[in-house]
């Protein structure tokens, strides 16, 4: 019981650290004590909790992913239109 709460306070920092240079760290720390628990869980209720946090943990990693590839998306942009804003200055400056 207490591997399984210490994995849904790991799944939680987690959740917290979508896109962060922490996550894969966090990451790792949620499947250690996810992988902990599963080894003492025996009733039925317990393994299904169990694969219910593992579907978070595949689907917070799947956040990050897409978090990151947005990101990446985002920042590209922005030194397009930085040089662009540039020029448009430069050729004010010219112009005068």
């Amino acid at each position: 019981m207490d591997l399984s709460f210490a994995a849904l306070g790991w799944l939680y920092r987690l959740a917290e650290a979508v896109g962060s240079t922490r996550f894969d760290e966090t990451a790792h720390r949620a499947h250690f004590y996810l992988e902990k628990a599963s080894a003492f869980a025996h009733t039925p209720s317990e393994l299904a909790v169990l694969a219910g946090m593992h579907v978070s943990l595949d689907a917070l990693v799947q956040a990050d992913i897409e978090a990151r590839e947005l990101l990446g998306e985002s920042v590209s942009g922005i030194s397009a239109a930085c040089a662009a804003e540039v020029d448009q200055l430069l050729q004010a400056i010219e112009g005068s």
